[in-house]
């Protein structure tokens, strides 16, 4: 634990967690709405606030569930790289100095939450668009249709988990097996504990985790563009479909939020600039060059993630997740070499890039595979040291 958890030796409400969130995120708004000597102490203020925050994280909080903290703990890693890629980085989209100060906090909010860059020209990729149908929307008629997605979701997500407590039921300790032997032992292992395995891919990668995340979007969107400060168009769906998940590289592009992928690539590119000159005329952002920039998103996302889960108080798995994230890199890979392989092949039975049914199929099992093979590597690890706080 913290040494800021430790000399408190105390729990402390939800609520002033809260608080220090909101303040956190309002000194960073006035951050960039400033343009003035001001503006770096408030700066430096964000950063104060956000790391008390995330060291705080690790005292016991009464209603505070661990997805709650680690999604917190997420939001302000991902909401400080972001500001601060605005500020040293990025000063061309901040507020003009010429706008009045109310437009200018207005137009600072506008940046605020959007690590996607929506809108702009450095859009991250991939990032989903609204569908056709919610083109030129009423704001009531977008507010009405997030309502009755989240209603979906909701219904979604309890029938699968009440499917598999009444089909399965399980506890934590039915998670904390001999994973590593797993394959090794195929003739022992029982059909309840490939099913809990299973359960536990589908809730992580595509169900109960997912779910959370765009049911949160869903709320916050539907808050934003009803009190009329957005555009329908600025919230498009935090998730691709998840009928483009159908490899291991498409999952992580195509399907999975975006919204780490701008601010951690803005500062990657800026060390690897400044430390080799990659990313100038001269050494352009192509081959090898590309390949490491991709490796050291995987990485840098593995660091983070096993960072937050320490932030609330997990002690262990930390070095399995960031291994997890680095063999994803090592598998698209691999995946690319196939498909060098394939597309000619391909291109002789018929024409077309798009993959027919059959290889979609068979790409869906194999990301799933992977899934079921890898992710217990680091997740049934970090079980056996959840907080008890959390249980």
């Amino acid at each position: 634990m913290s040494t800021y958890a430790t000399a408190a030796d105390m729990e402390y409400p939800a609520s002033l967690v809260y608080g220090h969130f909101g303040l956190t995120m309002a000194v960073g708004w006035l951050a960039l709405a400033v343009r003035d000597r001001s503006q770096v102490l408030l700066a430096l203020a964000m950063l104060l606030l956000g790391g008390t925050f995330l060291r705080s994280l690790g005292v016991p909080h009464p209603g505070l569930s661990m997805l709650v903290a680690d999604t917190l703990a997420k939001t302000i890693i991902i909401f400080t790289l972001h500001v601060t890629s605005l500020l040293a980085l990025e000063r061309w989209a901040l507020p003009s100095p010429k706008l009045p100060w109310r437009a200018r906090l207005y137009a600072a909010y506008k940046i605020l939450w959007n690590s996607r860059w929506i809108g702009s020209r450095m859009q991250a990729p991939y990032t989903p668009t609204p569908r056709p149908s919610q083109v030129g929307r009423s704001r009531w008629a977008f507010v009405r249709g997030r309502l009755l997605h989240v209603v979906f979701l909701l219904f979604i997500d309890g029938v699968h988990s009440g499917v598999f407590h009444r089909l399965v039921g399980f506890h934590t300790e039915d998670y904390i097996e001999a994973h590593e032997t797993f394959f090794r032992r195929l003739p022992d292992v029982t059909g309840r504990e490939a099913s809990i395995r299973a359960n536990a891919v589908l809730s992580v990668y595509f169900l109960s985790r997912p779910l959370t995340y765009v049911l949160l979007h869903d709320v916050l969107a539907c808050v934003f563009v009803g009190l009329g400060l957005d555009e329908p168009h600025e919230w498009p769906p935090l998730f691709g479909s998840i009928s483009e998940a159908y490899t291991v590289r498409r999952y992580w592009s195509h399907f999975c939020d975006r919204l780490l992928y701008r601010p951690l690539t803005l500062w990657l590119k800026f060390l690897l600039r400044v430390l080799f000159g990659f990313g100038t005329p001269s050494r352009p952002w192509v081959g090898s060059r590309r390949h490491l920039l991709n490796f050291l998103t995987f990485l840098s996302s593995g660091l983070m993630h096993a960072w937050s889960l320490r932030l609330v108080g997990l002690t262990c798995g930390g070095r399995q997740e960031v291994l997890f994230w680095c063999l994803n890199f090592a598998v698209i890979a691999g995946e690319l070499l196939v498909e060098r392989f394939v597309s000619p092949l391909r291109a002789r039975v018929r024409s077309g890039q798009v993959p027919g049914a059959l290889e979609k199929g068979i790409g869906y099992l194999w990301v799933f595979a992977f899934f079921f093979w890898a992710s217990p590597k680091f997740q049934y690890v970090q079980m056996r040291c959840i907080p008890d706080h959390y249980n």
